[in-house]
């Protein structure tokens, strides 16, 4: 292999790998906010009853 072909594949799989990572800091965030309306409103729930 080539070093040159080696280093662009490296630096795609980089940009791959960055993507992932940031989409699943993006699903982490959306859904502990879920989470957090969830837990909310079972307790207002909870209050009402």
């Amino acid at each position: 292999m080539s070093g040159r072909l080696h280093g662009r594949l490296h630096s795609h799989l980089g940009m791959i790998h960055t993507s992932v990572e940031g989409a699943f800091l993006t699903a982490g965030m959306v859904l502990s906010t879920l989470v957090t309306l969830l837990v909310v409103s079972i307790a207002v729930w909870c209050l009402e009853r």
